[in-house]
């Protein structure tokens, strides 16, 4: 999920593109094409989004750390 995009609204953007031209995500664990697998699908991409944001906030934290104690 989290190479697909990078933001929610992007991914949720993509996604109806894709389905307009008649191509389905498969997948072994979820059913995507109903409530329960939309559902799950937009809390993967949540929790995507949230990690790559935490992720650069820790870099940020880091890279300002090692400058200030340089």
């Amino acid at each position: 999920m989290s190479r697909i995009s990078r933001t929610l609204p992007i991914s949720l953007k993509l996604v109806k593109e894709i389905n307009k031209a008649n191509v389905r995500f498969i997948s072994i664990f979820a059913k995507f094409g109903t409530p329960d697998g939309i559902f799950n699908y937009n809390l993967l991409e949540c929790v995507s989004e949230y990690m790559r944001k935490e992720h650069s906030e820790r870099v940020k934290m880091g890279l300002a750390y090692k400058r200030a104690n340089s």
